[in-house]
């Protein structure tokens, strides 16, 4: 499930050009002509219509589509959200941006430039979509060399109750313990906070 640094930067680009042309057409009211484009790249790209990535279950998404595959539908649904708040159906955008959230989460596993190329996306779909898996949302600001963020996210996790995080989030400190200090710097979590941060997380209770 890893992707190549030149497919990453290709699908990024793509996907950039067409979200563009996408809302350019809204704003010159090209309604029907930005659906039927929309559903066009999910054809070509996913071979599924919008409709059908709407109705199929995940699990039925997840065990059909490829990785790239879903990587595209992710970005179709939020796409479709931005079209749905574009017409005040502010609902009907949330849940559409929970469901693109919840299948992008299926694509990413640990590949450090796909993290950080997406970053400043994931980072606005985790605050407008909200994000369920705080621990998910951790491992990926750390993949993506943000490690205050990481912080942050592994710490919600472990005061929504994931028994998961306290032995991740003991590894995340030491994993961190074992990097250059310009790095940390640059992440956001200097030395003197991570060892901070450790012997607090330690003490604390799940």
């Amino acid at each position: 499930m890893y992707y190549q640094s030149d497919y990453i930067l290709r699908m990024i680009e793509m996907m950039g050009n067409f979200w563009r042309r996408i809302m350019g057409m809204m704003e010159d009211q090209q309604y029907e002509q930005a659906e039927k484009l929309l559903d066009d790249m999910l054809v070509h790209n996913v071979g599924l219509n919008r409709e059908a990535l709407l109705s199929l279950s995940m699990g039925t998404l997840i065990t059909t589509l490829s990785d790239q595959q879903r990587a595209y539908a992710s970005e179709a649904l939020w796409l479709q959200a931005e079209i749905e708040e574009w017409f005040v159906n502010v609902e009907e955008a949330q849940a559409l941006r929970k469901r693109a959230f919840a299948l992008l989460r299926t694509v990413w596993q640990d590949d450090t430039g796909w993290a950080e190329s997406r970053y400043p996306q994931v980072k606005s779909w985790i605050a407008q979509a909200g994000c369920d898996d705080m621990l998910w949302a951790a491992r990926f600001c750390e993949c993506a060399k943000r490690f205050g963020e990481a912080e942050d996210a592994l710490w919600q996790a472990l005061r929504q109750g994931d028994i998961a995080a306290k032995e991740w989030g003991v590894a995340f400190y030491r994993r961190l313990m074992r990097l250059p200090q310009s790095t940390l710097t640059r992440g956001g979590l200097p030395m003197e906070e991570v060892k901070s941060g450790f012997e607090a997380f330690v003490r604390e209770p799940l």
